[in-house]
């Protein structure tokens, strides 16, 4: 049973911050945040924790913009992160016409305003995301009734649901995380 998580502080630079996210997922991140400026990555103990500090200051080395000395490695006590995102996790006005919250929740009905709810688990898409946005408006834009959509690398499903809801008469969503598949299956 895990008693603390091995947390990784990082100077975000917005030339390199997904490189750096890339890297992270790949060196096994269970969870990452971007918080003021800052790239925070969360790992399960694996015993040797400066050889992780290690390979991350020298990847990060390769940016001229960010010191691999600025890079923090430190011990975070277990919680519940699932309960915690509770805290954090609010209604987002993606348009006047499109809403994503979390299911406990509540926005006003409005007519033709359209609400997705979205369970915060280990996939991405809760709308909080500018990338998400961006694509949630866009959709918002360019589907039309009869639409066919392909969301690969569906995550949370929050763009299959959004294209559906918008009208599109076929999504189809494919991912190949087993945690986002079910995440995506409990959104849908």
């Amino acid at each position: 049973m895990i008693e603390y998580w091995i947390h990784v502080s990082i100077p975000a630079a917005d030339a390199s911050e997904e490189l750096i996210e890339h890297f992270l997922f790949e060196k096994g991140s269970c969870g990452l945040e971007e918080k003021d400026d800052r790239i925070e990555a969360y790992f399960e103990p694996s015993g040797d924790e400066g050889a992780l500090l290690a390979e991350i200051r020298e990847y990060v080395s390769r940016f001229p913009d960010i010191n691999p000395d600025a890079v923090l490695l430190s011990r975070c006590p277990k919680s519940d992160w699932a309960s915690k995102w509770r805290e954090y996790f609010k209604p987002v006005f993606i348009s006047p016409k499109l809403i994503v919250k979390p299911p406990w929740e509540t926005v006003p009905d409005e007519p033709g305003r359209i609400v997705i709810d979205i369970m915060p688990r280990m996939a991405f898409g809760t709308g909080t995301h500018e990338t998400t946005q961006l694509c949630l408006k866009l959709l918002e834009q360019v589907i039309r009734p009869g639409a066919e959509v392909l969301d690969v690398g569906a995550g949370s499903a929050i763009l299959s649901i959004a294209a559906a809801r918008l009208g599109a008469a076929r999504v189809f969503g494919v991912e190949i995380d087993e945690d986002a598949i079910e995440n995506a299956e409990e959104n849908i």
